[in-house]
C-alpha cells in the first residue's frame, strides 16, 4: 500500500515538474485593463496579415472598423493592431489595446522572459501597432449565444480576467482554446455598461 502511494507521489511530481518553473498569467480586474488600455474599443474585423512564417513568425497584424468606442478612439475609425493569430475577418471584438505590453503575471520564468525579449529584438521592425493586452485575453468576442436566447453577449476568459462583483453571467462551453480559462458569455448592454462607467 505504502508503495503504492509513493508511486503515485512521484509520477505526480514528475507530471508537474515541467510546469512549475513556467511563466502563468495572473487574474486582472477588467477595470484595471481598462485603466491600463490606451484603447478600449467594439470593433469589426476588416482585414489581417501574418508577419512572416515558421520560426521568423513575428504573429500577425489586423485592420478593425471601430463600431463603439470607450476609450482613445472615435467610432467609424480604422484602427490596427496585433499580434496574436486567430481573430477572424468580419468578427466583432472588444479590444482592449497597449503600446507598450504590460506584464501580468502570477509567476515567471527567466527562461520564458529572455525567449520573449529575443522575440521582441528580432521583431521589432514589424511591432510598430498597438498590441492586445494581457496575452491576448484582451480581445474578447462579441457574437449571439444560445445561452443569452440567442442575445448578443461578450466572451470572457474569467481564469484570466475578473469581472466586477455582480456582473450577471452565463456559462459558455469551451472551445478548444477554452478549455482550462473558465469561459462565461456577459450580455452586450450589460458590458458595454460596464466600460462606460469606468469612462466616467
Amino acid at each position: 500500500m505504502i508503495n503504492r502511494v509513493l508511486a503515485a507521489a512521484f509520477t505526480l511530481l514528475a507530471l508537474t515538474a515541467p510546469f512549475a518553473d513556467a511563466t502563468t498569467l495572473a487574474r486582472v480586474e477588467l477595470s484595471e485593463l481598462y485603466a491600463d488600455a490606451h484603447i478600449v474599443a467594439e470593433v469589426q474585423i476588416a482585414s489581417g496579415e501574418s508577419l512572416g512564417m515558421g520560426r521568423d513568425s513575428c504573429g500577425a497584424k489586423y485592420k478593425a472598423r471601430v463600431e463603439v468606442a470607450f476609450k482613445g478612439a472615435q467610432a467609424g475609425e480604422l484602427i490596427e493592431f496585433g499580434y496574436f493569430h486567430g481573430y477572424e475577418i468580419g468578427s466583432r471584438y472588444i479590444l482592449f489595446l497597449s503600446r507598450h505590453e504590460r506584464e501580468y503575471s502570477a509567476s515567471t520564468n527567466s527562461r520564458d522572459m529572455a525567449d520573449a525579449q529575443a522575440s521582441r529584438a528580432r521583431c521589432s521592425r514589424h511591432l510598430t501597432v498597438s498590441s492586445v493586452m494581457h496575452s491576448g485575453n484582451g480581445a474578447l468576442l462579441v457574437n449571439w449565444a444560445s445561452q443569452l436566447q440567442f442575445k448578443d453577449g461578450v466572451l470572457v476568459r474569467t481564469r484570466y480576467v475578473r469581472l466586477p462583483e455582480g456582473t450577471k453571467t452565463e456559462p459558455a462551453v469551451p472551445g478548444e482554446n477554452e478549455q482550462f480559462s473558465d469561459p462565461v458569455w456577459v450580455r452586450l448592454t450589460d458590458f458595454e455598461r460596464i466600460l462606460h462607467d469606468f469612462g466616467k
